[in-house]
């Protein structure tokens, strides 16, 4: 299982503010980043951004290739 980054950069929030607060805090912040996450319209964004940082990323890896990977000079 792949973990996107905008849920390793949620869990890590949530962590560092959860440990400032104390745990009860902790709790509330993580269940309102849950209800947060599961809405579909939060979904349909995470999917778009997903896909198209996934082209961004073929894209880049063709353009870098196609270059032989070397940056030229002498």
């Amino acid at each position: 299982m792949r973990i996107r980054p905008t849920v390793a950069v949620a869990f890590g929030l949530g962590y560092v503010l959860g440990t400032r607060a104390g745990r009860e805090s902790y709790e509330e912040i993580t269940r309102q980043a849950r209800l947060v996450w599961d809405r579909p319209e939060v979904q349909s964004v995470a999917g778009i951004v997903s896909a198209q940082a996934g082209g961004a990323y073929r894209r880049a890896r063709t353009v870098i290739g196609s270059h032989g990977g070397h940056s030229g000079g002498a």
